[in-house]
């Protein structure tokens, strides 16, 4: 994402098992699974496409993790 400047990453495909593992620069680790790994890089957004099966309790849980907050937001 920071490399291209990328502004959006589209989840195209699969659900919450499909986790990512992100570290950030300053050391707390998140394992991303409904939300994209360019979350926590400011102004990324996450797009996830009709074909990308949403479990919208684990999306919650990881909307409310203390690592997403402020970064992850629903609608």
């Amino acid at each position: 994402m920071r490399r291209h400047g990328a502004g959006l990453v589209v989840r195209f495909n699969g659900g919450a098992q499909a986790g990512h593992n992100v570290i950030t620069d300053d050391g707390p680790h998140h394992t991303f699974s409904q939300f994209g790994a360019g979350t926590f890089v400011p102004g990324v957004r996450t797009h996830l496409a009709r074909t990308t099966l949403l479990h919208s309790l684990a999306m919650r849980v990881e909307a409310s993790s203390p690592l997403c907050l402020g970064s992850c937001r629903l609608g």
